[in-house]
């Protein structure tokens, strides 16, 4: 008999995330390894800034596509065009920043800080696999987009661990900037070759700047309130402690398995159906992903010690403190997925500056003191007030809004937007 084509999306979709998973753990756990908690941490620092740096010039075209492609099927040439900007404003932002970098260092410069600073460079190479992706998901191409997803992990991953065993931090940071690159220029080849661009029928050949800016200004600001604790844990306590909190965190996120498996695989039908509730998959996801928490907390020490080895026993607790927050992360990111491919981007604009406000105040307060661990208490606490946040403005978005005189058939009519009701 033959699975349902929703079921069969779901589980080629989960599978590719605990491949996803089980690859970014292995290079983890042998970087960590290799290098050890000082190297360790200053490779995470570098590899942050293009990824800081792509989400910038991404301009939300990857969300664009998923919207455009899941109502049309196809994808237009505003579509392309976006892309060539994104690609333009990675290229100059990779320049300007490895030009700073290097010219604001004394001479003579070293190797490592000069490939750190080339790092920077990847971003333009992590913005065409998301459109591509993009594509593959509107058009329910699970399979497909499990084999980009392994990809993406997997080759800058081996060659980042072959790089550290030919040259340790300097060939960690060569392998991940080879690596990219490879993805990157493939992914652009494709989006070429498969796609026609053409009039998709949604405001023409037009680019919507006005969403593109609102939704990628939504999307840095959700990127920081995720990863701005280890740039002030850098900042304010040491990279020995970066290095511990980066194990911690690359464990507890398993918890996200779930959760991004189930925002994938339903974004394109809340883009085709935006009045949809997404009140059961939410639960759903957190039931789950608390059960996943538990069951890491259970055996994290075993794990620890087996994996990263005896000098990364501080990202025990460290794990524990985080469980709870990435438990309700968890249930965030698969929220504000489902809201962002509605466009209804408010709402998480102002509960990611909520969390990123809670983030920074309590890094600084307790990261000179308490390092990894008071990193880890203000991710869980900024977490819990961000979906607070959300909740409560999608509540009150949603609230009725009865108006004197008119009559309605029920309270869910008053609550639908005027050309609903039309």
């Amino acid at each position: 008999m033959a699975l349902d084509p929703k079921f069969r999306g779901y589980s080629v979709t989960f599978g590719s995330r605990i491949g996803v998973i089980i690859l970014t753990a292995a290079a983890g756990i042998l970087s960590a390894r290799l290098l050890g908690p000082s190297d360790k941490g200053a490779y995470t620092v570098a590899t942050l800034l293009p990824s800081l740096l792509s989400t910038i010039a991404m301009l939300a075209g990857p969300q664009l596509v998923l919207t455009d492609v899941s109502k049309t099927g196809q994808v237009g040439s505003r579509l392309d065009k976006l892309l060539r900007w994104s690609l333009a404003i990675a290229f100059s932002s990779a320049a300007i920043c490895l030009i700073f970098q290097v010219s604001s260092q004394p001479p003579p410069l070293s190797g490592a800080l000069v490939l750190s600073s080339a790092v920077a460079v990847v971003a333009p190479a992590l913005i065409t696999p998301e459109y591509f992706a993009s594509t593959l998901q509107a058009r329910n191409k699970f399979g497909a987009l499990a084999v980009l997803r392994l990809c993406q992990i997997a080759v800058p991953g081996t060659l980042m661990i072959f790089g550290v065993l030919l040259g340790q931090l300097i060939g960690a940071m060569t392998g991940f900037i080879a690596g990219s690159l490879i993805v990157g220029v493939t992914c652009l080849i494709l989006w070429r070759k498969v796609h026609r661009f053409q009039d998709a029928g949604i405001g023409g050949e037009r680019i919507p700047w006005k969403y593109v800016f609102l939704t990628n200004l939504t999307l840095i600001v959700l990127f920081l309130s995720y990863r701005i604790d280890v740039l002030i844990l850098n900042a304010a306590s040491s990279a020995h402690e970066v290095g511990v909190y980066s194990a911690g965190v690359a464990v507890a996120e398993l918890v996200l398995v779930v959760a991004m498996s189930a925002a994938v695989v339903r974004a394109p039908f809340y883009a085709r159906h935006p009045m949809r509730p997404l009140r059961r998959d939410a639960w759903l996801v957190l039931g789950l992903s608390a059960f996943t928490a538990f069951s890491i907390a259970a055996i994290c020490p075993l794990l620890v010690t087996t994996l990263f080895g005896p000098e990364y026993q501080g990202a025990i607790p460290t794990i524990w403190i985080l469980l709870p927050g990435i438990s309700i992360l968890a249930v965030y990111r698969f929220v504000s997925n489902a809201e962002l491919v509605r466009g209804h981007k408010l709402g998480i604009l102002y509960s990611c500056l909520i969390s990123i406000a809670c983030d920074v105040t309590l890094v600084i307060i307790l990261s000179p003191n308490w390092g990894a661990l008071g990193a880890a208490a203000a991710g869980s606490i900024s977490y819990a007030a961000g979906l607070g946040y959300l909740l409560l403005h999608r509540s009150l978005r949603g609230a009725p809004r009865f108006k004197p005189g008119v009559h309605y058939a029920s309270r869910s009519e008053a609550r639908l937007p005027r050309e609903v009701k039309a």
